[in-house]
């Protein structure tokens, strides 16, 4: 199930911005269509990424 708001955004702490969470996926591989779910980890970048919520 996927869940919204799963960054743990810590300005002015001395931890990174993490976001983890349940993920979809849609588009194209050598032409042809793929989808799925999984899982993905994000840490260490400067500002806070937009996600869609989706």
């Amino acid at each position: 199930t996927a869940l919204k708001n799963q960054e743990l955004f810590t300005n002015g702490s001395t931890a990174p911005t993490y976001w983890e969470g349940a993920v979809t996926y849609s588009g194209m591989m050598r032409s042809q269509p793929v989808n799925g779910v999984g899982y993905l980890e994000l840490t260490g970048y400067h500002n806070p990424v937009p996600v869609s919520g989706k």
